[in-house]
């Protein structure tokens, strides 16, 4: 079931040094944001108080590859991809 008020994205897509995880409508948050290369090695792991609605994540240490974000934003089990350039 997808409820998209809370909906989640990220920009860009194909990062850079940084991204950003975007909510669909601000919150009040402490989760922990990890990433994960596609075969499934954590390679970032950060705990976050995230207000609003928009959170920048650095991404300068990551190798080029595809990553694997999965996050819990208000008990709701959200994964994302994302390309590092």
């Amino acid at each position: 079931m997808t409820d998209e008020s809370n909906e989640v994205v990220t920009v860009p897509n194909q990062v850079c040094n940084q991204f950003d995880i975007i909510f669909s409508q601000a919150i009040a948050l402490n989760t922990q944001i990890d990433i994960y290369t596609i075969d499934g090695q954590l390679v970032k792991s950060e705990s976050m108080n995230i207000t609003g609605n928009r959170q920048p994540i650095d991404a300068s240490q990551l190798s080029a590859g595809m990553y694997i974000i999965p996050m819990d934003a208000n008990n709701q089990l959200i994964t994302k991809r994302l390309v590092k350039i």
